[in-house]
Formats: structure tokens, sequence, C-alpha cells
């Protein structure tokens, strides 16, 4: 490849690398959010970045611990309040933050983002206070599927919701040699040996229910993985189904 090619081919990418992370700058900070307290936790990855998410407030009587990864737009400060109505329920939420988003530092790749979550699944571990369940929304979704995959130790439920099979199966044709990114969550789907609830609304505008149906065929495993379809909804998060989720997840065998 020329040169001149090879920096055409490395702008384009940085362009779609831009487009995939819509980033918000809100502050990671102690406050109220959605009605409850939420108070700013830090973690320290592999790379050596200092990364700041959001727990809601310690309780005595919590149910389980909930890590929430959310997608590719937000941040930690405006993504609490969606997970707000969990915690009223006896939820421990530790809600998980990326480089480049909030005020952390740092640029989003799939690389970084993963040594992210890492850190935050090695602090929840720590931390828990009671069953660790792994909650990822869309992108977020990728990101709990390949821990679950690595490393599920004290892990005993991964649920995912809106969640694409890959960035490449998602992306536009013209733009799949270009993506700089893959989360191949279909390749890391046949790895996951917890119980997983997949979940996905037929009116997602951003994803289709197809994505769905995919993960369900790539894990291979019916009896270990539930596919849910529901309606009435779209790609936005809705606590009260996810509630119901997590107490199926959660409910003795």
């Amino acid at each position: 490849m020329s040169p001149a090619l090879s920096l055409l081919r490395s702008l384009l990418r940085g362009t779609i690398r831009r487009r995939i992370y819509l980033t918000e700058r809100v502050p990671t900070v102690s406050g109220d959010y959605g009605g409850r307290r939420f108070d700013r936790i830090g973690v320290r990855t592999a790379d050596g970045l200092a990364i700041a998410g959001l727990r809601s407030a310690p309780r005595s009587d919590a149910r389980y611990t909930l890590l929430y990864f959310h997608g590719n737009g937000g941040c930690a400060a405006t993504r609490a309040p969606l997970v707000e109505p969990l915690v009223r329920e006896g939820a421990d939420v530790v809600v998980a933050d990326y480089r480049g988003y909030g005020d952390n530092p740092g640029r989003p790749t799939e690389a970084g983002l993963m040594a992210d979550a890492r850190a935050f699944l090695d602090h929840a571990r720590a931390t828990r206070a009671g069953p660790l369940v792994l909650f990822g929304h869309s992108l977020g979704g990728a990101i709990a599927i390949a821990l679950a995959a690595d490393d599920p130790r004290e892990v005993c439920a991964l649920i995912t919701l809106g969640t694409f099979a890959s960035l490449r199966a998602r992306a536009p044709a013209f733009a799949r040699d270009l993506l700089p990114d893959a989360f191949d969550a279909a390749a890391a789907a046949p790895r996951v040996a917890i119980p997983w609830t997949i979940l996905h609304e037929t009116d997602d505008e951003v994803t289709s229910v197809a994505h769905a149906h995919a993960l369900f065929e790539a894990s291979g495993a019916p009896g270990r993985v539930r596919l849910r379809i529901l309606t009435g909804g779209s790609h936005a998060l809705d606590a009260a189904k996810l509630s119901a989720a997590i107490h199926d997840a959660l409910a003795p065998a």
C-alpha cells in the first residue's frame, strides 16, 4: 500500500472511530442520580489509567451487585439514572465507565475499553454485596460477553440488552473493512459458561433483533442461554424489564 493510501486509510479509521464512540464529557461526581445517591469510585487499569465510575450508596440489605456497562454513547453520570429503579428495589449497582468518557483520561478503543471493564470487574468482585451479575447494554453487552467468556470467576449471571453480534455485522457494508475495532460478541459467545439471558426489543431501531438470534445460535447452549424477545420498547434501557430478567436469573433452579 502506498504511503498516500496508508495515510487515507488511517484518517478514515480515525473518523469511523469517532463515529463509534459517542462520548459524553459530563464529570463523574458523587451526588443524586434519579433520586438515589451514587458515589464516585475509581479503578486503575492494567495499562495504568485511573478511570472513574459511579456506585450506588452502600446498603446492608443489598440483594445482589450489578456491574453495568453502558453503550457507545453517554457516560456514567448520564447512565446512572437509568438504573436507579434497580437500586430502589434492593440492588447494589456499579456503573462502569470508559477512557475518554465523563472526565476520564485517554481515548476509547476496543482494547482500552476492555482494560477498563476488567478493572471494574476486579473492583466489583472485591466489594460485591451479594451475587454478582454482569449487565451490558448495546456495545456494553459485547464488553460483558467478552468478560464472561474470559474470566467469569464469582459472576453468577450475564444479561445483555440490544447487543449486536459483532461491530462488523452492525456496520454498513462499505465501512466494514475500515473498522478499527471488532467487538465480535458472536465469536466470544460459545465460551460463555455461566447462565446468560439475551434481551432484545422487536422494535429496536438501532440494532436489529436478528443480532439477538445470531448471538443465541452462536452460543450453542440453549439450556444455559435464554433468549427473551421483548415488545413495546426500543433500543433504550427499560429498568422494569431488566429487573424482571435479573429476578429470573437469580431465582433458584
